[in-house]
């Protein structure tokens, strides 16, 4: 599985996991001049961006660790972006998803609320 399969496969996955957790998927892999945002979702009235890491081995370190700060402030700026050009006052948060494949099986890692 190549690198765009490998990141696709976990979308798709976290996608089901939070869809399953009740949030409703509004849009997969949101593209604009300022760069991506894997998932768009809301949780009741909140707009929920989500950047996805999807890792097969951890000699790199958990999924997660990918996510920095500046990923996180990129991250905002896009949100940001999204929600005017969507002309969207709701209220919004960052997650980040991690997940973990070893052969059939996934582990998930979700953190609401990424901060700073």
């Amino acid at each position: 599985m190549n690198k765009q399969q490998l990141a696709k496969n976990g979308e798709d996955i976290a996608a089901q996991y939070l869809q399953s957790q009740g949030l409703i998927l509004i849009r997969k892999n949101f593209r604009c001049k300022l760069g991506e945002i894997d998932l768009i979702l809301q949780d009741k009235e909140t707009i929920v961006f989500c950047e996805v890491k999807t890792r097969t081995n951890l000699k790199f370190g958990d999924p997660l660790e990918a996510i920095d700060k500046k990923k996180l402030n990129k991250l905002v700026k896009l949100a940001q972006y999204y929600l005017i050009t969507e002309k969207n006052n709701n209220p919004f948060r960052i997650d980040c998803v991690g997940i973990y494949i070893q052969g059939e099986d996934y582990f998930i890692n979700w953190i609401k609320n990424c901060t700073l």
